[in-house]
């Protein structure tokens, strides 16, 4: 069973209240707020990454793999291939990675904003480890292909935000550039 591409970037150190604002004004409705806890566990020898999640108290499983880069500097796109499905009970899963051998290095605790605007998944997000927070950033997901980021461009154009830093890193990564380890 082939996993499933998804195309995403980031848009960095964004103002939330302002996006919001923008997202109205262009007719957007929504906005589902959800709290979610991520575990990522290394498979040993291997690229792919495992992911617990546990979003507004709803358990996932998740295999990363296979992510591939394109676009131009400026607004590059990761894609990623993604198997998920749901889980019974986190924690006893948490405890069969760790038991097999698959230990845990990083737990972030996220919360996201979710709206949708021309095919494209817009996700406001602050991130947390220990207490500490990274700058809101918003992701951008499309479920459409789109590894060139055109439907990306359009979207940051609506918003304003074409001169917002980008970034394709990962949340550890992203916690890393702001002094979280």
């Amino acid at each position: 069973m082939p996993g499933i591409n998804e195309p995403e970037t980031k848009i960095l150190e964004i103002n939330k209240q302002e996006v919001i604002a923008r997202l109205k004004e262009l007719g957007v409705g929504g906005g589902v707020p959800l709290s979610i806890c991520d575990r990522y566990y290394n498979i040993p020898d291997s690229v792919k990454i495992l992911r617990i999640r546990v979003q507004n108290n709803k358990p996932t499983v998740t295999c990363k793999y296979g992510e591939t880069i394109t676009g131009t500097l400026k607004s590059q796109v990761a894609t990623v291939k993604e198997l998920e499905t749901e889980i019974g009970d986190a924690r006893i899963l948490n405890e069969i990675f760790e038991r097999i051998g698959h230990s845990c290095f990083v737990e972030i605790e996220k919360t996201k904003i979710v709206f949708e605007l021309n095919g494209v998944k817009v996700e406001i997000r602050e991130l947390f480890k220990g207490g500490n927070r990274i700058p809101t950033y918003i992701e951008l997901e499309s479920s459409h292909g789109d590894p060139e980021g055109k439907l990306f461009e359009e979207v940051i154009e609506l918003l304003g935000l074409e001169h917002h830093e980008r970034s394709i890193e990962n949340s550890k990564q992203l916690l890393k550039r702001y002094g979280i380890e």
